[in-house]
């Protein structure tokens, strides 16, 4: 099975092999590469060599036409395509390309290479480990760790994992020297100075009016929908359909742009979130949907595969609501699938104010304090919960939409495509501003485009899963985890007493503690190694206590 896939190591002192290179793999005295793709239409490689430049590009992009009519490029293969960028503009040509994607670019003549991902990150993690001898990156865990001898957990992120829920909120792993690029920055990998250098990314917001913003709002929308749109299989495709306002102004773009039929996809969350009869109903207004539905499982031990699949990046409720979406994808032979994450988080960016608000979580937990005078009782224990981050350079929500679709997608063999995350929709989105305050001009401008008959039916997804009602806890099992060395790291022995004393009012802390006591046990001790090739794991939370 096909999945996106890179790996590579960069020579500080030109000491790599040069070996029988084919499709997927390259060497040369400089550097190693290994790439793989779920599609590819027109190339014959997963990367190319041009004028002493070798590049690879994994994801995809919505305006490439329009980069390369402005600069009068016109190669057929995207690789040559992007190094023919390169060589007419520099590494600046990267900022004006749009979409969800990861490339990679070495120059051989100067000896520097760039590992580019857009303002908004990719789908797919980028990890990077360096030693004296080499610089070596990967969008999987499992390579970094093969070449480390001893592996150690990095106690400071996980509590950073834990206060923040969703993820480590900056460069760090939960293993010790091992990073990732965090969205809105990228790396160059400078050979001849042996250093990598992070940069960031700083767009630039030309001025237009808000009547400007106002009359092409769903017109960017459209347009970048039909331009992503090319880049999917229409005999292997599904829309995710729920009865919000986003995946339904998708699934009527679809009908637009295709008469083949519309694979439409609904996961019953379980518990007093099913929006299966909802997306029904709303079907009926279609004469070429085809419906697909699952329902997630109640069953705990979902969380070793989870953690084999996540390989830590991130922890969110709504993946256990993922892995059903992958699992029904992939025996449906689909190849790509139309996602509506993170259109609230571009409709409605977060900036002035309220960006201020989300960057700095000690005067977000202040502000919540003052004027909602309660919170639940897991939210103060996380917001109790020691961290080293006091200041977030990037929305940690669309970071972790991005990532829970697109890592358990694409292990599944599916690319993920985000229609609403683009640089267009995001400007004009941050143009209307309060206008647009909880989407409720965009919602009015869906009613316009979509029949009476489907608007009757639509309103906010909320929750998309049901945990707290599908998962009991063993309070055994609990007190062994709870209690061993390595959640001791993280944890205070008030806190893993407070926890254990009541574990139903800390449903998602125990889940994601759970978590992490399965990614030390998987991918740090050291005893799965030899299983890091299968698949799944036929292991249950029991078999990994030790």
């Amino acid at each position: 099975m096909k999945k996106n896939f890179l790996f590579g190591s960069v020579y500080w002192n030109n000491t790599g092999k040069s070996l029988k290179n084919d499709k997927n793999n390259f060497s040369n005295t400089k550097l190693t590469l290994s790439v793989n793709k779920i599609e590819i239409p027109t190339e014959e490689q997963y990367y190319s060599i041009k004028n002493n430049i070798i590049c690879c590009m994994l994801g995809y992009f919505n305006n490439l036409e329009e980069v390369c009519t402005m600069y009068s490029v016109h190669s057929k293969n995207i690789g040559d395509t992007i190094s023919e960028l390169y060589i007419k503009n520099g590494s600046s040509v990267f900022s004006e390309l749009d979409g969800i994607f990861i490339i990679f670019l070495f120059d051989g003549d100067n000896d520097i290479g760039y590992l580019y991902q857009p303002l908004h990150g990719n789908s797919l993690p980028l990890y990077y480990y360096s030693t004296d001898d080499e610089f070596n990156f990967s969008t999987s865990l499992r390579p970094i760790l093969k070449l480390i001898n001893k592996r150690e957990l990095n106690s400071t992120a996980a509590k950073n994992f834990l206060h923040f829920y969703y993820l480590v909120p900056d460069k760090n792993t939960l293993v010790r020297n091992v990073y990732k690029i965090i969205p809105g920055t990228y790396l160059v990998i400078d050979v001849k100075r042996r250093k990598c250098i992070t940069r960031k990314i700083k767009p630039v917001w030309k001025k237009i009016s808000l009547d400007f913003a106002k009359n092409n709002l769903m017109g960017s929308l459209k347009e970048n929908f039909k331009n992503t749109f090319k880049n999917i299989d229409e005999q292997h495709f599904a829309v995710t359909h729920t009865k919000g306002w986003d995946t339904n102004l998708l699934l009527f773009f679809t009908n637009e742009l295709t008469k083949n039929t519309i694979n439409a996809v609904t996961i019953n969350g379980g518990g007093e979130v099913n929006e299966v009869p909802y997306t029904k109903e709303i079907q009926k207004s279609y004469d070429n949907i085809r419906s697909l539905t699952a329902e997630v499982h109640n069953n705990l031990d979902q969380l070793v595969n989870l953690a084999w699949i996540y390989e830590g990046y991130i922890f969110q409720e709504g993946f256990f609501l993922r892995y059903e979406l992958s699992k029904l994808l992939k025996n449906e032979n689909i190849t790509s699938v139309i996602l509506g994450a993170s259109g609230d988080q571009i409709l409605f960016p977060s900036q002035g104010f309220r960006k201020i608000i989300r960057d700095y979580p000690d005067f977000r937990y202040l502000l919540e304090y003052i004027v909602r005078r309660h919170c639940t009782k897991e939210r103060i224990l996380r917001k109790r919960m020691k961290k080293t981050v006091r200041h977030l350079q990037f929305d940690p929500d669309i970071e972790m939409l991005i990532k829970m679709h697109g890592i358990i997608l694409n292990y599944h063999g599916v690319q993920s495509i985000y229609p609403y995350i683009n640089l267009k929709t995001k400007h004009l989105s941050r143009r209307l501003g309060f206008l647009n305050y909880k989407k409720k001009f965009y919602i009015e401008k869906v009613k316009e485009i979509l029949p009476l008959e489907i608007v009757q039916h639509l309103s906010k997804s909320r929750n998309v899963v049901d945990t707290k009602n599908l998962f009991s806890f063993d309070k055994v099992m609990l007190s062994k985890i709870f209690n061993s060395q390595m959640i001791k790291q993280v944890l205070s022995k008030a806190q893993i007493k407070q926890i254990l004393n009541k574990p139903e009012d800390y449903h998602l802390v125990v889940l994601q503690t759970i978590y992490l006591y399965i990614f030390d046990a998987l991918f740090l001790i050291g005893d799965y190694d030899d299983k890091f090739e299968e698949f799944y794991l036929n292991k249950g939370i029991e078999d990994l206590i030790h």
